[in-house]
Protein backbone atom coordinates (compact mmCIF):
# COMPACT_ATOMS: atom_id res chain seq x y z
CA UNK A 1 0.00 0.00 0.00
CA UNK A 2 2.65 2.35 1.18
CA UNK A 3 4.58 1.65 -2.12
CA UNK A 4 1.33 2.14 -4.19
CA UNK A 5 0.96 5.48 -2.65
CA UNK A 6 4.67 6.39 -3.03
CA UNK A 7 4.49 5.63 -6.65
CA UNK A 8 1.04 7.98 -6.66
CA UNK A 9 2.65 10.51 -5.36
CA UNK A 10 5.66 10.42 -8.44
CA UNK A 11 3.67 9.95 -10.73
CA UNK A 12 0.88 13.46 -9.47
CA UNK A 13 4.14 15.51 -9.30
CA UNK A 14 5.83 14.44 -12.59
CA UNK A 15 2.31 15.24 -14.23
CA UNK A 16 2.85 18.77 -12.66
CA UNK A 17 5.88 19.20 -13.59
CA UNK A 18 5.00 18.21 -17.37
CA UNK A 19 2.33 20.97 -17.29
CA UNK A 20 4.31 24.18 -18.36
CA UNK A 21 5.92 22.55 -20.48
CA UNK A 22 2.81 20.78 -22.49
CA UNK A 23 0.90 23.81 -22.11
CA UNK A 24 3.02 27.26 -23.59
CA UNK A 25 2.46 30.42 -22.82
CA UNK A 26 3.27 33.57 -20.49
CA UNK A 27 -0.38 33.80 -19.71
CA UNK A 28 -1.07 29.90 -19.39
CA UNK A 29 2.28 29.88 -17.10
CA UNK A 30 0.67 32.70 -15.21
CA UNK A 31 -2.24 30.70 -14.31
CA UNK A 32 -0.27 27.93 -13.34
CA UNK A 33 1.65 29.80 -11.07
CA UNK A 34 -1.19 31.32 -9.47
CA UNK A 35 -2.86 27.75 -9.05
CA UNK A 36 0.25 26.82 -6.93
CA UNK A 37 0.33 30.23 -5.03
CA UNK A 38 -3.50 30.16 -3.48
CA UNK A 39 -2.57 26.13 -2.83
CA UNK A 40 -0.70 27.68 -0.03
CA UNK A 41 -3.60 29.73 1.17
CA UNK A 42 -5.90 26.98 1.27
CA UNK A 43 -3.46 24.75 3.10
CA UNK A 44 -3.42 26.99 5.82
CA UNK A 45 -7.05 27.26 6.19
CA UNK A 46 -7.76 23.50 5.98
CA UNK A 47 -5.25 23.17 8.87
CA UNK A 48 -7.29 25.59 11.20
CA UNK A 49 -10.70 24.87 9.84
CA UNK A 50 -10.84 21.55 8.33
CA UNK A 51 -8.43 19.11 10.66
CA UNK A 52 -8.37 21.88 14.06
CA UNK A 53 -12.20 22.96 13.42
CA UNK A 54 -11.91 26.10 14.10
CA UNK A 55 -13.80 29.21 11.91
CA UNK A 56 -10.69 31.53 11.28
CA UNK A 57 -12.99 33.22 9.16
CA UNK A 58 -10.22 36.05 8.74
CA UNK A 59 -7.17 34.07 8.10
CA UNK A 60 -7.10 34.03 4.48
CA UNK A 61 -6.07 37.90 5.24
CA UNK A 62 -2.55 36.18 6.17
CA UNK A 63 -2.36 35.97 2.45
CA UNK A 64 -2.05 39.54 2.22
CA UNK A 65 -0.24 40.08 5.12
CA UNK A 66 2.48 37.77 3.97
CA UNK A 67 2.37 39.59 0.82
CA UNK A 68 3.05 43.14 2.20
CA UNK A 69 5.51 41.70 4.82
CA UNK A 70 7.86 39.79 2.43
CA UNK A 71 7.48 43.16 -0.05
CA UNK A 72 8.76 45.33 2.70
CA UNK A 73 11.52 43.48 3.81
CA UNK A 74 12.52 43.48 0.26
CA UNK A 75 11.72 47.21 -0.72
CA UNK A 76 12.69 48.87 2.39
CA UNK A 77 15.66 46.43 3.58
CA UNK A 78 17.16 45.42 0.34
CA UNK A 79 16.63 41.79 1.88
CA UNK A 80 17.00 39.29 -0.79
CA UNK A 81 13.54 36.62 -1.49
CA UNK A 82 15.59 33.51 0.12
CA UNK A 83 16.13 35.70 3.50
CA UNK A 84 12.29 37.90 3.15
CA UNK A 85 10.40 34.38 3.06
CA UNK A 86 11.94 32.78 5.75
CA UNK A 87 11.52 36.23 7.86
CA UNK A 88 7.85 36.48 6.70
CA UNK A 89 7.39 32.67 8.05
CA UNK A 90 8.34 34.15 11.36
CA UNK A 91 6.67 37.10 11.68
CA UNK A 92 3.42 36.01 10.60
CA UNK A 93 3.46 33.31 13.14
CA UNK A 94 4.06 36.20 15.69
CA UNK A 95 1.22 37.93 14.35
CA UNK A 96 -0.79 34.76 14.87
CA UNK A 97 0.30 34.25 18.45
CA UNK A 98 -0.89 37.88 19.39
CA UNK A 99 -3.91 37.61 17.22
CA UNK A 100 -4.79 34.19 18.59
CA UNK A 101 -4.19 34.50 22.24
CA UNK A 102 -7.01 37.19 22.73
CA UNK A 103 -9.40 35.56 20.07
CA UNK A 104 -8.84 31.38 21.04
CA UNK A 105 -10.52 32.15 24.18
CA UNK A 106 -13.62 32.61 22.56
CA UNK A 107 -15.62 29.36 20.79
CA UNK A 108 -17.19 28.44 17.25
CA UNK A 109 -18.42 31.29 15.30
CA UNK A 110 -17.37 34.23 18.13
CA UNK A 111 -14.06 33.50 17.22
CA UNK A 112 -14.54 33.29 13.26
CA UNK A 113 -16.16 36.87 13.36
CA UNK A 114 -13.11 38.33 15.50
CA UNK A 115 -10.54 36.81 13.53
CA UNK A 116 -12.47 38.69 10.63
CA UNK A 117 -12.72 41.99 12.46
CA UNK A 118 -8.73 41.88 12.87
CA UNK A 119 -8.52 41.34 8.80
CA UNK A 120 -10.89 44.27 8.33
CA UNK A 121 -7.80 45.89 10.84
CA UNK A 122 -5.63 44.91 8.67
CA UNK A 123 -7.28 46.10 5.89
CA UNK A 124 -7.43 49.97 7.08
CA UNK A 125 -3.68 49.43 8.14
CA UNK A 126 -2.73 48.76 4.63
CA UNK A 127 -4.78 51.36 3.09
CA UNK A 128 -4.06 54.31 5.25
CA UNK A 129 -0.42 53.57 6.64
CA UNK A 130 0.80 55.22 3.34
CA UNK A 131 4.22 56.48 4.87
CA UNK A 132 4.80 52.62 5.01
CA UNK A 133 2.19 50.91 2.47
CA UNK A 134 1.47 53.83 0.01
CA UNK A 135 -2.12 53.25 0.80
CA UNK A 136 -4.25 52.26 -2.55
CA UNK A 137 -1.25 53.03 -4.53
CA UNK A 138 0.17 49.70 -3.57
CA UNK A 139 3.28 48.55 -3.39
CA UNK A 140 5.92 48.15 -6.56
CA UNK A 141 8.54 46.75 -8.05
CA UNK A 142 8.97 43.76 -5.41
CA UNK A 143 12.33 42.17 -6.80
CA UNK A 144 11.82 38.73 -7.88
CA UNK A 145 13.89 35.94 -6.45
CA UNK A 146 16.78 35.55 -7.80
CA UNK A 147 20.26 33.10 -7.15
CA UNK A 148 23.31 34.72 -7.41
CA UNK A 149 26.68 33.10 -6.71
CA UNK A 150 29.94 34.05 -8.45
CA UNK A 151 29.55 34.25 -11.55
CA UNK A 152 26.18 32.99 -11.60
CA UNK A 153 23.24 34.50 -11.76
CA UNK A 154 19.98 33.12 -12.13
CA UNK A 155 16.40 35.40 -11.97
CA UNK A 156 13.03 33.56 -11.88
CA UNK A 157 11.66 36.22 -13.82
CA UNK A 158 9.31 34.12 -16.13
CA UNK A 159 5.94 32.29 -15.26
CA UNK A 160 7.83 29.39 -16.23
CA UNK A 161 10.75 29.38 -14.17
CA UNK A 162 8.74 30.61 -11.21
CA UNK A 163 6.29 27.56 -11.61
CA UNK A 164 9.37 25.37 -10.51
CA UNK A 165 10.10 27.21 -7.17
CA UNK A 166 6.53 27.63 -6.43
CA UNK A 167 5.76 23.51 -7.35
CA UNK A 168 9.06 22.53 -5.24
CA UNK A 169 7.65 25.03 -2.01
CA UNK A 170 3.98 23.00 -2.68
CA UNK A 171 5.38 19.83 -2.65
CA UNK A 172 7.68 20.30 0.23
CA UNK A 173 4.40 21.85 2.24
CA UNK A 174 2.22 19.10 1.47
CA UNK A 175 4.67 16.06 2.40
CA UNK A 176 5.22 17.84 5.48
CA UNK A 177 1.97 18.87 6.67
CA UNK A 178 1.37 15.04 5.98
CA UNK A 179 3.46 14.12 8.22
CA UNK A 180 2.11 16.29 10.64
CA UNK A 181 -1.08 14.98 10.80
CA UNK A 182 0.44 11.60 11.67
CA UNK A 183 2.00 12.86 14.58
CA UNK A 184 0.38 13.05 18.13
CA UNK A 185 -0.01 16.74 17.68
CA UNK A 186 -1.48 16.16 13.90
CA UNK A 187 -4.12 13.81 16.01
CA UNK A 188 -4.90 16.35 18.67
CA UNK A 189 -5.79 18.79 16.19
CA UNK A 190 -8.82 16.12 15.16
CA UNK A 191 -9.54 15.70 18.45
CA UNK A 192 -10.53 19.19 19.04
CA UNK A 193 -12.14 19.36 16.07
CA UNK A 194 -14.40 16.12 17.20
CA UNK A 195 -14.71 17.49 20.54
CA UNK A 196 -13.30 19.52 22.36
CA UNK A 197 -14.14 18.67 25.99
CA UNK A 198 -13.50 14.54 25.41
CA UNK A 199 -10.09 15.85 23.90
CA UNK A 200 -9.35 17.94 27.71
CA UNK A 201 -10.57 14.78 29.67
CA UNK A 202 -7.35 12.91 28.01
CA UNK A 203 -4.98 15.45 29.12
CA UNK A 204 -5.19 17.61 25.47
CA UNK A 205 -5.13 21.11 26.77
CA UNK A 206 -7.11 22.36 23.91
CA UNK A 207 -5.96 26.31 23.76
CA UNK A 208 -2.66 25.60 23.10
CA UNK A 209 -3.33 22.95 20.54
CA UNK A 210 -5.37 25.55 18.64
CA UNK A 211 -3.01 28.15 19.20
CA UNK A 212 -0.25 25.88 17.52
CA UNK A 213 -2.53 25.43 14.91
CA UNK A 214 -3.49 28.98 14.41
CA UNK A 215 0.37 30.08 14.20
CA UNK A 216 1.09 27.00 11.62
CA UNK A 217 -1.73 28.24 9.75
CA UNK A 218 -1.07 31.82 9.39
CA UNK A 219 2.62 30.56 8.67
CA UNK A 220 1.59 28.48 5.81
CA UNK A 221 -0.97 31.31 4.14
CA UNK A 222 2.01 34.27 4.82
CA UNK A 223 4.21 31.84 2.48
CA UNK A 224 1.70 32.02 -0.27
CA UNK A 225 1.36 35.26 0.01
CA UNK A 226 5.57 35.87 -0.11
CA UNK A 227 5.07 34.06 -3.57
CA UNK A 228 2.68 36.26 -4.47
CA UNK A 229 4.05 39.75 -3.99
CA UNK A 230 7.34 38.24 -5.42
CA UNK A 231 5.53 37.00 -8.25
CA UNK A 232 3.14 40.19 -9.59
CA UNK A 233 5.84 42.41 -8.49
CA UNK A 234 2.67 44.33 -6.53
CA UNK A 235 1.10 44.77 -3.54
CA UNK A 236 -2.21 46.39 -2.43
CA UNK A 237 -4.71 46.58 0.04
CA UNK A 238 -7.47 45.17 -2.64
CA UNK A 239 -5.67 41.62 -1.42
CA UNK A 240 -7.43 42.00 1.76
CA UNK A 241 -10.90 41.51 0.48
CA UNK A 242 -13.43 39.41 1.23
CA UNK A 243 -13.42 38.20 -2.32
CA UNK A 244 -10.29 36.37 -1.84
CA UNK A 245 -11.62 35.37 1.74
CA UNK A 246 -14.94 33.94 0.51
CA UNK A 247 -12.76 32.26 -2.31
CA UNK A 248 -10.44 30.40 -0.06
CA UNK A 249 -12.87 28.58 1.73
CA UNK A 250 -14.83 27.74 -1.17
CA UNK A 251 -11.41 26.32 -2.45
CA UNK A 252 -11.20 24.39 0.88
CA UNK A 253 -14.72 23.33 0.70
CA UNK A 254 -14.92 21.98 -2.98
CA UNK A 255 -11.22 20.42 -2.48
CA UNK A 256 -12.28 18.55 0.65
CA UNK A 257 -12.16 20.00 4.06
CA UNK A 258 -9.83 17.81 6.29
CA UNK A 259 -8.15 16.15 3.67
CA UNK A 260 -4.36 16.77 2.59
CA UNK A 261 -4.69 17.33 -1.47
CA UNK A 262 -8.03 18.41 -1.22
CA UNK A 263 -7.33 22.13 -0.90
CA UNK A 264 -5.22 22.09 -3.84
CA UNK A 265 -7.45 20.88 -5.92
CA UNK A 266 -9.72 23.06 -5.21
CA UNK A 267 -7.30 25.82 -5.45
CA UNK A 268 -6.50 24.34 -8.89
CA UNK A 269 -10.02 24.41 -9.62
CA UNK A 270 -11.38 27.61 -8.04
CA UNK A 271 -8.27 29.70 -10.01
CA UNK A 272 -8.49 28.52 -13.27
CA UNK A 273 -12.78 28.33 -13.61
CA UNK A 274 -12.79 32.15 -13.06
CA UNK A 275 -10.48 32.07 -16.16
CA UNK A 276 -11.93 29.78 -18.36
CA UNK A 277 -15.30 31.97 -17.43
CA UNK A 278 -13.42 35.47 -18.24
CA UNK A 279 -14.78 35.28 -21.98
CA UNK A 280 -18.12 35.52 -20.25
CA UNK A 281 -17.53 38.54 -17.65
CA UNK A 282 -21.24 38.94 -16.58
CA UNK A 283 -21.93 35.97 -15.98
CA UNK A 284 -18.53 34.26 -14.32
CA UNK A 285 -19.67 35.02 -10.86
CA UNK A 286 -23.11 33.26 -11.26
CA UNK A 287 -21.40 30.39 -12.96
CA UNK A 288 -18.95 29.96 -9.91
CA UNK A 289 -21.16 30.06 -7.21
CA UNK A 290 -23.36 27.50 -9.07
CA UNK A 291 -20.93 25.13 -8.88
CA UNK A 292 -20.18 25.12 -5.64
CA UNK A 293 -23.95 25.01 -5.02
CA UNK A 294 -23.71 21.51 -6.77
CA UNK A 295 -20.54 20.89 -5.08
CA UNK A 296 -22.19 21.22 -1.53
CA UNK A 297 -25.23 19.41 -2.71
CA UNK A 298 -23.95 16.18 -4.51
CA UNK A 299 -20.33 16.46 -2.92
CA UNK A 300 -20.65 17.49 0.53
CA UNK A 301 -17.52 16.01 1.76
CA UNK A 302 -15.57 17.75 -1.37
CA UNK A 303 -13.65 16.16 -4.27
CA UNK A 304 -10.88 14.44 -2.14
CA UNK A 305 -13.64 13.57 0.54
CA UNK A 306 -15.99 11.63 -1.92
CA UNK A 307 -12.22 9.59 -3.57
CA UNK A 308 -11.37 8.82 0.15
CA UNK A 309 -14.79 7.47 0.63
CA UNK A 310 -14.71 5.27 -2.40
CA UNK A 311 -11.16 3.78 -1.90
CA UNK A 312 -11.98 3.26 1.94
CA UNK A 313 -15.64 1.16 0.36
CA UNK A 314 -12.91 -0.55 -1.87
CA UNK A 315 -10.66 -1.33 0.88
CA UNK A 316 -13.22 -3.09 3.08
CA UNK A 317 -14.46 -5.27 0.00
CA UNK A 318 -10.87 -6.50 -0.88
CA UNK A 319 -10.38 -7.39 2.75
CA UNK A 320 -13.42 -9.39 3.55
CA UNK A 321 -13.33 -13.26 3.29
CA UNK A 322 -15.20 -14.88 0.11
CA UNK A 323 -18.81 -15.61 0.67
CA UNK A 324 -20.08 -18.57 -0.63
CA UNK A 325 -19.19 -19.79 -4.42
CA UNK A 326 -15.82 -17.76 -3.91
CA UNK A 327 -17.76 -14.32 -4.00
CA UNK A 328 -17.31 -11.41 -2.13
CA UNK A 329 -19.94 -10.59 0.23
CA UNK A 330 -21.21 -6.47 -1.03
CA UNK A 331 -20.76 -3.68 1.74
Amino acid sequence: MKASRAIGWILLIGAAALLPILFKGAYVHHVLVMCLIFGFSALGLNLIFGFAGQAAFGLPAFFALGGYISALLSIRLGLPFWVALPSTMVIAAMFGFLIGYPCLHLRGIYFGITTMAFAQILYYIASNWISLTRGPMGLVGVPVPRIHLGSFDYEFETGFKYYYLVLAAIVVTVWLFSRLMKTPLGRAFVAIRENEDLASSIGIHPFWIKMIAFMLACTITAIGGSFYAHFSRFMSPNEFQWYYIGLTFIMVITGGMGTVMGPVIGAVIFTVLPEVFRAIEQYRNILTGTLLILVVIFFPEGIMGLVNRRLERKKAVSSQPPGRGGEVDPV
